[in-house]
């Protein structure tokens, strides 16, 4: 059983003295309250809080507008290549980029557990899912890898011919966002296995969703993009 959650309305009017409650069974923490309409504060539902975690946010998503141009750019030049080159010789993608795109897919979904069990408050829970987003996306990294020997072996690398280029070029490209991605994912993995006051934490998990869903979504593009025009 879960110890018994605290009230969020015990804790409004003196958010400052808000603290995980020694777990019991499953453990737990007083679970964080909507503010202003959807918002996620960290730890309580005070102005500062709510405005951190918009700030959170809108880093995020101005880091994904620029990932968004990038690869923008790459398959506009990608596209165009293929159209005026009569050396385009398709590459046939390894049988490991299946494997990282399951492992990607499900840890979007395990990182949404989390976020359930973010807003219920309940910390066993929260720290498994999120370890498991972060194993998962380790895996999708070891997996584009294993992708990588797989054409090595075959003889088909960067140099092979425009087709392959871009595909190494892609891979890799969302390869190095994602890595990104999993630091600061490794980060909240290890702050949520503290029991230490951690006021941000909610907007700090709430961004770092934002960001993982979007580097799955972009992941299942270039895929459709390598199998269509690759």
């Amino acid at each position: 059983m879960h110890a018994t959650l605290t009230p969020a309305i015990v804790e409004e009017d003196r958010p400052q003295r808000l603290r995980e409650k020694p777990a019991t069974g499953g453990g737990g923490f007083p679970p964080v309250p909507p503010v202003r309409g959807g918002g996620w504060g960290g730890g309580g539902s005070g102005d500062d809080d709510y405005h951190q975690g918009q700030r959170y946010k809108l880093a995020v998503w101005i880091a994904m507008g620029g990932i968004v141009m990038f690869f923008a750019a790459i398959t506009s030049a990608m596209v165009v290549r293929r159209g005026i080159g009569e050396d385009w010789r398709s590459t046939d993608l390894p049988q490991a980029l299946w494997i990282s795109t399951a492992l990607l897919v499900i840890s979007s979904l395990t990182f949404e557990a989390a976020r359930r069990q973010l807003r219920q408050g309940t910390l066993e829970r929260l720290r498994g899912w999120v370890s498991a987003t972060a194993l998962l996306g380790a895996g999708f990294l070891l997996a584009q890898y294993a992708g990588w020997r797989e054409l090595f072996d075959r003889g088909v690398f960067v140099s092979t011919n425009p087709s392959s280029s871009f595909f190494y070029l892609l891979t890799a490209a969302h390869g190095v966002h994602l890595a990104g991605g999993l630091l600061a994912l490794s980060y909240v993995a290890l702050r949520v296995w503290r029991r230490a006051y951690w006021p941000t934490r909610a907007s700090v998990i709430e961004a770092s969703a934002l960001y993982w869903h979007f580097m799955d979504l972009l992941w299942l593009y270039l895929l459709v993009l390598l199998i269509i025009w690759g």
